[in-house]
């Protein structure tokens, strides 16, 4: 007698009946099953977080593959290794499997690591002299900004000037860099450019309230560093008590009335881990805990410099209709003269309008107007020309008179 057989780990059928094994559906990708003669597919059951599953029909959970080092998946019933997420630039993960970002571990400060989905600490490379990383997990080293300087690998901080010096450009590696600046204080405006990188802050999808509130949280963080009033920090177009924040978070200010201040002092107030955790929790009390998540301070930069406001540019678009009254006298006249090649854009405004008649016309050949004036010039030089004859005939009959003889 003929035998019934169960459908295969891996499968299963919720048909009566059945002839063939092929009538046994099988688990998808990134599922399983152990069970013989399932009847329904919530017997496949999907792989963990951390791994992923290539085949269908697979007969056990060990045929789920675990991500790679690197990489980690939060997503159950991954299909593809594409499903695991690679751990971002300035980390690096060792771990199989992973299940969570928190897998990735970040460099050290004093180091960057350029590259995604890496997975070993050493990947984790050391900042050159001339830069330096004041965060976990940085992607670049930043350049010691002006006033500074670093002749050590893996530095974290730069070293500020002695009084009276800066460095005039970014990135010094000797202290011989440092020459003598001009001005009291190294401050000959009176004022100076603040530059700050705030990593991960997605300024687009803020409302504009809390970009208000940032920008005056930021404003009077600065201006507590640099001991000044609140109003003394403008932004790029001059706005008293706020920055300018960029797309990709970076933040840009102007600190004037620094009288009797020293450039020397005040960059070490503002280079310090005091000043960047004074914007950390400025930032914190007006963003959600998600936008705090992953929010750092990196470089900042302050730089001796006279401000000047930014002025916003617009674009705008003049269209202006003129009506011009031809006369013969005049067409007669540019006749004459003839064409006048066109020199730049205002001549050619002026050549247009001649044209339109033309156009006007209906038709591309010349006006029936000009053959009627050139006729007319035709004619008075014609005319002109009878008259000299005319009086130039007295004068031969003078020129043969009795004194004369005529051959």
């Amino acid at each position: 007698a003929d035998t019934c057989m169960s459908c295969p780990k891996g499968t299963w059928s919720a048909s009566s009946g059945a002839s063939q094994p092929s009538s046994c559906a099988k688990c998808p990708k990134g599922t399983w099953s152990d069970r013989r003669g399932a009847t329904e597919a919530g017997t496949c059951t999907a792989c963990m977080p951390g791994t992923w599953g290539n085949a269908p029909g697979a007969p056990s959970a060990e045929h789920c593959i675990e991500c790679s080092p690197g990489t980690w998946s939060d997503h159950s019933g991954a299909n593809a290794q594409s499903m695991c997420k690679k751990c971002p630039k300035g980390t690096w993960s060792a771990e199989s499997g992973a299940d969570s970002s928190s897998s990735c571990t970040a460099c050290d400060a004093g180091k960057y690591q350029p590259a995604i989905g890496q997975a070993n600490e050493t990947v984790c490379l050391r900042c050159a002299p001339g830069t330096y990383s004041a965060v976990l997990g940085a992607s670049a080293c930043s350049s010691c900004p002006a006033g500074t300087w670093n002749g050590d690998f893996e530095a974290t901080t730069c070293n500020i000037c002695p009084e009276g010096k800066w460095t005039h450009s970014a990135g010094a590696m000797r202290q011989g860099d440092c020459t003598p600046c001009v001005g009291t204080g190294c401050l000959p405006d009176a004022s100076a450019r603040v530059t700050i990188d705030v990593i991960n802050l997605a300024v687009s999808v803020l409302s504009l309230e809390k970009q208000l509130d940032l920008r005056s949280a930021f404003a009077k963080d600065i201006a507590s560093a640099c001991n000044v009033h609140e109003s003394s920090v403008v932004d790029l177009q001059g706005t008293k008590a706020s920055v300018t924040m960029a797309e990709d978070g970076s933040i840009s200010a102007f600190v004037l009335g620094l009288s009797g201040s020293s450039a020397n002092g005040l960059a070490a107030k503002l280079y310090s881990p005091a000043f960047r955790s004074s914007l950390v929790d400025s930032a914190s009390a007006v963003l959600d805990d998600i936008a705090m998540a992953s929010l750092k301070v990196g470089a900042v930069s302050f730089q001796p410099e006279e401000f000047i406001a930014l002025v916003p540019t617009t674009t705008s678009t003049v269209t202006s209709t003129s009506t011009v009254v031809t006369t013969s006298t005049a067409t007669s006249t540019s006749a004459a003269a003839g064409p006048t090649p066109a020199t730049g854009s205002s001549e050619k405004a002026d050549t247009q309008p001649q044209q339109e008649p033309r156009q006007h016309g209906g038709s591309s050949g010349p006006a029936w107007w000009w053959f009627v004036i050139g006729a007319a010039v035709a004619g008075g030089a014609v005319a002109a020309c009878m008259v000299v004859v005319q009086k130039s005939r007295p004068k031969s009959a003078e020129a043969s008179g009795p004194g004369n003889i005529i051959v």
